[in-house]
């Protein structure tokens, strides 16, 4: 039973990390194409938080990044997953709770990178 579980944390580190690379090279890739918007759709909120944890590593040089939430009533017409995602995070999971999974309710997240100050940002990509 102990080996399972610990062949189970492994396995989701792995899978963990593999996303969040995902994320950082989308994320380094719309920079260097000179990119402003990130348009993805979830019922996920774990998505939703990676997403934000990585914009958040990239906000440097005086930048910043807006997320918009949007719900999308019956964009996949089903649940996605077997049972329902949480990401530990009590506000967000409490958006999340508003959607009708059954249905195949998501969400549309937008993110928008700006500057916050002045004309120009330090390079750093």
């Amino acid at each position: 039973m102990l080996i399972l579980l610990v062949q189970q944390c492994i396995l989701l580190r792995k899978v963990f990390g593999v996303y969040r690379e995902f994320n950082d090279q989308r994320i380094r890739f719309g920079i260097r194409e000179g990119l402003d918007r990130f348009v993805t759709y979830t019922q996920n909120p774990r998505v939703e938080r990676g997403l934000v944890n990585a914009f958040d590593e990239f906000n440097v040089g005086g930048f910043k990044t807006d997320l918009r939430r949007e719900l999308v009533p019956g964009r996949y017409g089903r649940m996605l997953t077997e049972s329902k995602p949480f990401s530990g995070d009590k506000e967000i999971d409490a958006l999340y709770n508003q959607l009708d999974y059954d249905a195949g309710d998501s969400f549309k997240l937008t993110f928008n990178r700006h500057l916050l100050y002045g004309e120009y940002a330090t390079e750093f990509c």
